[in-house]
């Protein structure tokens, strides 16, 4: 069974799952290859994968199949003695004049933090990409900049900056090809999987 997922839901979402599932099922032989979301979706859709546990795409092409397993919410972060930490309000438009560490273009996270400046025609000043989260993290920890992060990664060494009527939300979950039957391998892994409906 060959499985993608992104780094940050290997880390933060699947180690029970897949230690549950191994030990339920010594027999299968599973591959696990991390990659960013949008090149998992990418080979599913050429048949070079079966199945991904993703950062869903909010436009999914026809020929996939999602299924959301877990909201993740964002929260826009900067390190406790960075400006922004210093600041009483903070919104968009002051976020827009600060350094952010953000990852990529190409990114469903990207967008969904530029679709709230995009929309109140504010510019990012981006000084770092990086798709790995927990880099990110450093760097706003260190003061290098202001990002958007799953709340769950807001440690005590960041500022959660709390920006009225601003809520960013990702939905991570299951992807594979809408005409391709899984593997019975890959459907007893799904059952090990949260699935909702939301």
């Amino acid at each position: 069974l060959h499985v993608a997922s992104s780094h940050h839901i290997g880390l933060h979402r699947l180690p029970a799952i897949l230690q549950n599932f191994t030990h339920h099922h010594p027999d299968v032989d599973l591959e696990l290859s991390f990659m960013d979301s949008e090149k998992a979706l990418r080979l599913i859709e050429i048949g070079k994968l079966e199945l991904a546990i993703v950062t869903l795409p909010e436009d999914a092409t026809p020929i996939l199949k999602t299924t959301p397993a877990w909201k993740d919410e964002l929260v826009f972060v900067c390190g406790k003695n960075h400006a922004l930490a210093k600041l009483k309000k903070v919104n968009l438009k002051t976020l827009s004049q600060h350094r952010a560490l953000l990852p990529s273009q190409a990114t469903i996270t990207r967008k969904i933090i530029e679709s709230h400046l995009t929309k109140r025609d504010l510019s990012l000043n981006v000084t770092m990409e990086t798709n790995y989260l927990e880099t990110i993290q450093k760097m706003v920890e260190i003061g290098l900049g202001w990002s958007a992060l799953p709340k769950t990664m807001a440690n005590k060494r960041l500022t959660i900056l709390s920006i009225p009527n601003i809520r960013l939300q990702r939905t991570l979950g299951i992807v594979q090809h809408k005409s391709r039957t899984l593997s019975n391998a890959a459907q007893a892994l799904l059952k090990f999987i949260p699935q909702t409906d939301e």
